[in-house]
């Protein structure tokens, strides 16, 4: 079983993007498997200074006790278990199979994706959402994501921005993600999160996008492209009329 370490009331170790490799990546992992590896330098990054005595008494330790010669590489890497088990019974450290430390990870109100710790988590989910498909529920509820107006918002309140029709449909409106490009290659994945295609339009969408084109004073191609979108929507899907009608009635009753 893979695993991650968590030393309470530090820091998640496995947070930076070294440390996410190992689940998928054994060119560059830290520790995977029954092969446990460790980095001391690694470690020492990802722990106070205070901590680093302590990690070198550790790592010396489990040298000198082990029964067997562990491989000691020029980056201080260590692959024999026992001594994994003195070092992290030394530094306080709790195992965590992946699943664990995800949920551990993502368990937050907010979830502030500025962060570079937080970032890479995410990615890592996103990358592996397949093995993961446990914690979508979880992370679909998450605000993790902004939208083009700056607003923070859950990934099924944006739409998809790499749909063309979507794009010209809702143009000039903040039903988009703001980063874009970053989440090109993870846009299957947000679909699973719950992001939103030409079926999921609703009548209040069709209302807002109407509005948008008549409170414009001049109309350019891009605008254009927009009501021409919109004609072609109503024309595929007519009832849509009705029920926008409905939506119209039910904001001014509201507003009264």
């Amino acid at each position: 079983m893979s695993v991650v370490v968590y030393i309470p009331d530090i820091r998640l170790l496995s947070t930076n993007r070294h440390h996410l490799k190992w689940a998928t990546d054994d060119q560059d992992h830290t520790y995977v498997s029954d092969e446990i590896l460790w980095n001391k330098k690694l470690l020492t990054e990802a722990l106070p200074l205070a901590f680093e005595k302590a990690i070198d008494t550790s790592i010396s330790m489990a040298v000198t006790n082990g029964n067997k010669s562990p491989l000691v590489d020029g980056e201080h890497n260590l692959n024999e278990t026992r001594n994994e088990e003195t070092v992290a019974k030394k530094l306080d450290c709790t195992k965590l199979t992946l699943d664990e430390f995800m949920r551990k990870k993502l368990a937050v109100p907010e979830f502030d994706m500025s962060t570079k710790e937080n970032k890479n988590v995410m990615i890592f989910f996103l990358n592996n959402i397949e093995r993961l498909t446990a914690l979508i529920d979880t992370v679909s509820e998450m605000r993790f994501l902004k939208d083009t107006a700056g607003r923070r918002v859950k990934p099924s309140q944006i739409f998809d921005p790499f749909d063309e029709f979507l794009c010209r449909l809702f143009y000039g409106e903040h039903v988009f993600p703001a980063a874009k490009d970053a989440l090109l290659p993870h846009r299957a994945a947000f679909i699973k999160l719950g992001m939103k295609g030409v079926g999921n339009i609703l009548p209040k969408n069709i209302y807002a996008v109407a509005k948008t084109i008549d409170s414009v004073s001049q109309i350019d191609d891009r605008m254009y492209d927009k009501a021409k979108a919109l004609q072609e929507y109503i024309e595929d899907n007519p009832s849509i009329l009705r029920q926008t009608l409905g939506t119209c009635h039910a904001l001014y009753t509201a507003q009264q």
